[in-house]
């Protein structure tokens, strides 16, 4: 008889172009949804965690009750479904890469950016979607470069009203886009994650968990690990990143804002992946194991830390 797998549903929400749906790709170790400077989800799209020998598979729900089924999903299917009129869900299910990767049942909700000024129902989807899934983790992703902006302000109180009482684990908040940051300008990313916990606990959430993210990074870094095609940009993103985040062995990950009994936690997961990340030096030589540390550098294990630490706390 087939274990019967409980579903782990993980939220994430953010106003256009923070990176949303770059950080799901990078949690999932593949680049399966759409991303780009511009508002990219339309509708409400959910990827699970399912194990199986490869790819996904999937399909998109259309207002008039019409299924449109897809078994082998290729890059640019999902978006062309977010381009058509009338589709109001899109569910897609395969095996993740990387460290979730043997997470049977764990789903992600991607939901449209509140501020596309193209539909000004988009705000309403996230809400929505709370109300129809038992919400587990939430992730709200805010844009380093763009803080405390009128949009995301507003957007920040509506959760406040509308889903800060029904979420099960303390909210994760992803500052991402923190290679952006210019020190040469006094942009330190310790003062930035600093500045968001006090804009966050001034918009009314009590010890908000806040974790430094180059979720760009991340996604570029296990594309070239599982050695999927990559665009020159992403090319040319990851080589700097390797020559210039490596030689300032800027590991911003200590400068996440937790409290002490989670650090404690997640330090020691944290620690034993980079120990793993070691073993590559000797197993796939150097250029492998620089691939893997940009991993831990970006942020990215911490987030899927706390992921698997508030699913181990919620059974």
């Amino acid at each position: 008889m087939k274990r019967k797998i409980k579903k782990h549903n993980v939220l994430v929400a953010a106003t256009m172009s923070a990176g949303k749906s770059t950080l799901i790709n990078a949690l999932i170790g593949t680049e399966l949804l759409p991303a780009m400077n511009e508002a990219t989800t339309a509708c409400h799209v959910y990827v699970q965690n399912e194990n199986r020998k490869s790819g996904f598979y999937g399909g998109a729900l259309r207002d008039d009750g019409r299924i449109s089924r897809i078994s082998s999903l290729k890059e640019g299917d999902i978006k062309k479904w977010n381009s058509i009129k009338g589709i109001k869900k899109i569910g897609v299910k395969g095996q993740f890469q990387g460290r979730l990767k043997y997470r049977d049942g764990l789903v992600f909700h991607d939901t449209p950016g509140p501020n596309n000024s193209q539909d000004v129902n988009h705000a309403s989807v996230v809400f929505d979607v709370a109300k129809r899934v038992p919400i587990d983790t939430f992730i709200y992703v805010i844009n380093a470069t763009q803080v405390a902006i009128t949009d995301d302000r507003n957007f920040l109180d509506e959760i406040i009203s509308n889903l800060h009482g029904g979420i099960k684990s303390p909210p994760i908040f992803v500052l991402n886009k923190i290679d952006m940051l210019d020190p040469e300008k006094g942009e330190d990313v310790g003062a930035a994650c600093k500045g968001v916990q006090a804009y966050l606990v001034e918009r009314g959430f009590k010890d908000p968990i806040v974790v430094p993210c180059m979720a760009e990074i991340a996604l570029c870094a296990r594309k070239r690990i599982n050695k999927e095609k990559m665009t020159r940009k992403q090319g040319w993103l990851l080589s700097d990143f390797l020559n210039s985040g490596e030689k300032n062995n800027s590991d911003y990950t200590e400068e996440a804002i937790l409290s002490d009994e989670i650090r404690g936690k997640i330090r020691k997961r944290v620690l034993r992946n980079k120990v793993i990340d070691f073993l590559y030096f000797f197993i796939g030589g150097i250029s492998r194991f620089r691939v893997k540390r940009a991993v831990s550098m970006s942020g990215i294990r911490i987030i899927e830390e706390l992921i698997v630490l508030q699913r181990e706390e919620g059974k």
